[in-house]
């Protein structure tokens, strides 16, 4: 393997492969990835424990610690989130980037160039709206009076209502070896540094061999996501009291025993209750099988639960409520996050819209890891109440992780300009989910895409 290299891209999720396939059309490029490529060609890959054993940071066992703790979903594969979520696609409102604007004083990212930005993702991710029918839940919330949406993902749909994903490893990887490029997994970012050249030194470890080697290159590209590249740039560095702050969408989450259905065709039905945008969403979780059952507080089935039949749903609220990464010493990278009163009462709104839809929905159970409570006790104040505190308790999660590593020009709030970069550091770009200047209120995935694709054509255009 050559050690010198025009770039080098530590990290191989969407954002860091989008980046690749561009730099590796001009220059000699390495994508050097702490996970290995995972399967993801039919929905039997999708969900189940070997891929999350194999895709997620820490197995799937990833926390910020906190009252309650926080599990984070963060991926560790060649392709990242892409590869594993449920590739939901959202643009950030007009009101979010024109507050991105006023308050980071976020430059070249004006209205216009943010469409044909997100015009771009759209078409390079298959972007499709897609056809399946919704499930019985989502046709009672839309009698009901809730506003159902589907909304588009990164993939099509075949003739089954099953997502062929569009997933970074499926779209970049063959551009960019044929464009002379290399990736390798298994292979974990130690630190780096600049010599006296202005070259990049960087210190990588094998995780199988488990030796440690120098690589070299001209310009460096940070794409780690936004629980670890802070700290990565506080090794290179960098000094900021926002650098490591990060903000997540706090999730908790249900399961509905719905007997006489059977479960959609979707593993993660492609629909959203869209009224209480921007405060609140409410959508499906994985429908699988083994996730349903685990879900399940009883260790014996006492409840003859048939666990095909359960459906998954989550109560979302944005919060730009500030958690911390520690950045250096012997808890480096461990994350702290503590849910605010305001984000807890969203999420218990969200929760008993969930339950009041199932109850209409002619389920029969609703559980989640602490407890189950039957249709007939739906009703009753005290046990929803008990059953909902329990649940935000015992779930209390999110699946995404951004801002820890905001850009913008104002320097009390950003340790990144808007370009993705350290002032009077030319060959160092950062491009993930940790650029994103706050908490988008959606999905952020293609919004750090669209902020990734600008700003390493800004790269390229300064070499």
């Amino acid at each position: 393997m050559e050690s010198f290299y025009d770039f080098i891209i530590v990290g191989s999720g969407p954002c860091g492969l989008l980046s690749a396939s561009y730099l590796s059309s001009i220059g000699k490029c390495l994508i050097i990835e702490q996970g290995i490529k995972i399967k993801q060609d039919s929905e039997n890959d999708t969900y189940t424990f070997n891929q999350i054993h194999n895709a997620y940071q820490g197995s799937g066992f990833n926390f910020a610690l906190g009252f309650p703790p926080v599990i984070l979903s963060e991926g560790r594969n060649i392709g990242g989130g892409s590869s594993v979520n449920s590739s939901l696609h959202h643009r950030a409102p007009n009101n979010i980037w024109k507050m991105w604007r006023e308050k980071f004083l976020l430059k070249g990212f004006n209205i216009d160039k943010v469409n044909e930005g997100y015009l771009k993702i759209e078409k390079i991710f298959k972007t499709n709206i897609g056809s399946v029918e919704p499930s019985t839940f989502y046709k009672t919330a839309s009698r009901i009076g809730e506003k159902v949406e589907r909304i588009p993902r990164w993939g099509i749909e075949n003739d089954k209502g099953i997502l062929i994903r569009s997933s970074a490893s499926k779209i970049f990887i063959e551009k960019i070896k044929s464009n002379n490029g290399a990736i390798i997994g298994n292979l974990k970012f130690l630190n780096a540094y600049r010599d006296r050249n202005d070259n990049w030194v960087v210190l990588v470890k094998n995780l199988l061999t488990k030796k440690k080697y120098n690589l070299y290159c001209n310009n460096l590209v940070l794409a780690m996501g936004a629980g670890y590249t802070p700290s990565a740039l506080h090794n290179l560095g960098l000094k900021h009291k926002q650098l490591g702050k990060f903000e997540i969408h706090p999730t908790a989450r249900i399961s509905i025993y719905y007997p006489e259905e059977k479960r959609p065709k979707s593993i993660v039905e492609p629909f959203q209750i869209t009224g209480y945008f921007p405060n609140l969403m409410i959508g499906s979780s994985a429908n699988r099988e083994t996730l349903s059952e685990a879900n399940y507080p009883f260790k014996e089935n006492l409840h003859n639960i048939d666990f095909s039949k359960v459906q998954n749903f989550y109560s979302m609220t944005p919060s730009n409520r500030k958690g911390k990464i520690i950045l250096k010493g012997a808890l480096r990278n461990t994350k702290f996050y503590f849910l605010d009163l305001k984000t807890k009462l969203l999420i218990k709104k969200g929760l008993k819209k969930i339950i009041n839809i199932a109850y209409k929905s002619n389920c029969r159970f609703i559980y989640h890891s602490g407890e189950l409570i039957d249709k007939d006790f739906f009703q009753k104040n005290d046990n929803v109440n008990s059953f909902i505190e329990s649940c935000i308790k015992k779930t209390l999660s999110s699946v995404h992780i951004m801002a820890s590593c905001s850009i913008g020009e104002n320097v009390n709030l950003c340790p990144l300009n808007s370009f993705g970069k350290i002032d009077g550091i030319n060959n160092l770009l950062v491009i993930d989910q940790s650029t994103l200047p706050s908490c988008p209120t959606i999905n952020p995935q293609s919004t750090a895409a669209l902020i990734s694709y600008i700003n390493t054509q800004n790269f390229i255009n300064n070499l």
